[in-house]
C-alpha cells in the first residue's frame, strides 16, 4: 500500500522546561487599552525554518516568540482582537499576517504550521479543565495539506478501546469549531492508525495517554529529514 511522509506529534498539556524557547513581552506602539486578559500558548510544529511569531494583543503591547521547533508556556495578554505576523528570521519577510479575536479568561494555542514551503498560524481554543481519574482528553488536528485523497481517517486504538477521527481534512478544524473539542478516553497506552482509501498514510504510532491529562494529537507533513514523531508538553 502506498505510504507518505507524515508524522504525528502529540502534545501534552502541562508545563515543561525543555521546550525550545525565546519569548518576551515588550511595550509596542499601540495605545489601546481592554480590560480583558487572555492566555496564549504559541507552538511551532515544524524544524523547517526559523521563524519569528509577533503577536499584537489590543491594547498595544507586543509579545514575540522566536524559534524553530517548541512550544511556548501560556503567556497572560490582552484578550480581544489580536494580529498575528508570521515572519522568516532569516529574510524578515512576513509569511502570514491575520488577526483573530481572543476570547476574555480562556485560553488558546497558535499553532505555526507549514504550508506550500511557507508558515500560517493557526488559533484554536481548548478547555482545560481536568478530566476524571483513569481518564484522560485528546484531540486530532490535521494540518496536513498532502494528505492524499480528499479526507483521512484516524483511530486510537489500547486494547478493547478504540476512538474514531473519521473523514478529517486538512485544516478542517477551522471550519468546524466542533473538531477543537476534547474526548474524554480511558488512560492507557494507544496506538494511532491512519488511512485513507486503501492507503496507510501514517505508520501506526504508539503514545500513552494518562490519567488525568489533556493532548493534542497534530498530523503534520513534513519531511522525515526535518522532524521526527515526538511527544511535547504544551502548558
Amino acid at each position: 500500500m502506498k505510504k507518505t511522509a507524515l508524522h504525528i506529534i502529540v502534545f501534552l498539556v502541562m508545563a515543561s522546561s525543555c521546550t525550545k524557547t525565546v519569548s518576551s513581552i515588550g511595550t509596542g506602539n499601540g495605545s489601546g487599552t481592554t480590560g480583558g486578559k487572555t492566555y496564549l500558548s504559541v507552538t511551532q510544529i515544524s524544524s523547517g525554518s526559523k521563524t519569528n511569531i509577533l503577536v499584537t494583543p489590543s491594547d498595544g503591547n507586543l509579545f514575540i516568540t522566536l524559534g524553530t521547533l517548541y512550544t511556548a508556556n501560556y503567556s497572560y495578554i490582552a484578550s480581544g482582537n489580536t494580529n498575528f505576523k508570521v515572519q522568516s528570521a532569516n529574510s524578515g519577510k512576513i509569511s502570514h499576517d491575520t488577526t483573530f479575536t481572543l476570547t476574555d479568561n480562556a485560553r488558546s494555542t497558535a499553532f505555526i504550521y507549514p504550508v506550500t514551503a511557507t508558515y500560517k498560524a493557526s488559533v484554536v481554543g481548548e478547555d482545560l479543565s481536568a478530566p476524571a481519574s483513569g481518564t484522560a482528553k485528546v484531540r486530532l488536528l490535521n494540518f496536513s495539506e498532502v494528505s492524499p485523497g480528499i479526507s483521512s481517517d484516524f483511530s486510537i486504538s489500547s486494547g478493547s478501546n478504540t476512538y474514531n477521527f473519521t473523514g478529517r481534512k486538512f485544516l478542517d478544524h477551522e471550519l468546524d469549531n466542533t473538531l477543537t473539542a476534547f474526548t474524554t478516553v480511558t488512560a492507557g497506552n494507544y496506538t494511532l492508525y491512519a488511512v485513507s482509501g486503501s492507503s496507510v498514510i501514517i505508520n501506526p504510532y504508539g503514545f500513552t495517554l494518562a490519567s488525568g491529562k489533556i493532548y493534542t494529537i497534530v498530523v503534520t507533513s513534513i519531511k522525515s529529514t526535518d522532524l521526527l514523531s515526538f511527544t511535547m508538553p504544551h502548558n
